[in-house]
């Protein structure tokens, strides 16, 4: 009785905020909107949620957590709630890693797992837009600012380093013992250190770190894919090439 009042309850907060939403924007161009495109658009998106569970399953057995697929899709569209309705888009990230710590107890383990999971998702995004961009310019069709571009590569080049910054003992190695080689006792800085060895250890799970870029890159694909068909269900005729630009500017992983 009482997991049949949580779920109602849930069911009715969630309605209730469909209704605020709807009553507070103007529902038309969705109401004219092409219901096959959309409704093909909502599987979409769920599947490449499915496929997000999965791959976060994935880090998770990387750090050692026995996790359940199933489990892993419950808290990700949990998440994926909160990432919705909580201001930013962390809040559903924050609740898997504390639901990890809480059952769990293996907190560093999780937050490790779940920031290589939005990571590799930014990654991917990067890369799309700097194909995009590179596309976009060798064909002439010059429908993008080149500070847009300029923009693009840069944000690729960030992350290629917070790649070396995250994985690369070395650089580790650098920045704790010494660049802050006399601070390496101060209690933040051991503790940090500390953490950044859970990253490490995806460093030699080559055939894991394989999946995750494959997984990374459908996942990633079928959301551009959402926005793209959602675009076209209520009129607006704009090339896919153009939403691996936009779409990784303005979206959430």
């Amino acid at each position: 009785m009482k997991t049949i009042l949580s779920t109602l309850a849930k069911l009715s907060v969630t309605a209730l905020l469909l209704w605020w939403i709807m009553a507070r924007y103007d529902m038309a161009p969705i109401r004219e909107a092409d219901l096959t495109l959309l409704l093909l658009a909502v599987g979409i998106f769920v599947l490449s949620n499915l496929v997000g569970a999965l791959q976060w399953k994935l880090l998770l057995h990387g750090q050692k957590i026995s996790f359940p697929y199933g489990r892993a899709v419950k808290l990700y569209f949990i998440g994926l709630f909160f990432n919705n309705f909580l201001p930013g888009a962390l809040g559903g990230d924050v609740v898997k890693i504390y639901s990890i710590s809480r059952v769990e107890k293996r907190g560093r383990e999780g937050l490790a797992a779940t920031f290589v999971d939005r990571f590799a998702g930014f990654f991917l995004l990067a890369l799309f837009a700097m194909g995009g961009s590179g596309w976009l310019l060798v064909s002439g069709a010059a429908i993008v600012k080149q500070d847009i571009i300029n923009y693009i590569f840069l944000v690729f080049g960030v992350f290629i380093l917070a790649t070396a910054l995250l994985f690369s003992r070395r650089v580790a190695s650098l920045i704790y013992d010494v660049i802050l080689g006399r601070y390496k006792k101060f209690a933040p800085i051991a503790k940090f250190r500390e953490s950044h060895e859970f990253f490490h250890a995806y460093r030699k799970q080559h055939s894991l770190a394989f999946k995750v870029f494959l997984l990374s890159m459908v996942i990633q694909l079928l959301r551009i894919t959402v926005h793209y068909l959602c675009a076209l269900s209520i009129g607006f005729e704009i090339g896919f090439i153009s939403f691996l630009i936009f779409v990784p500017l303005i979206a959430p992983v």
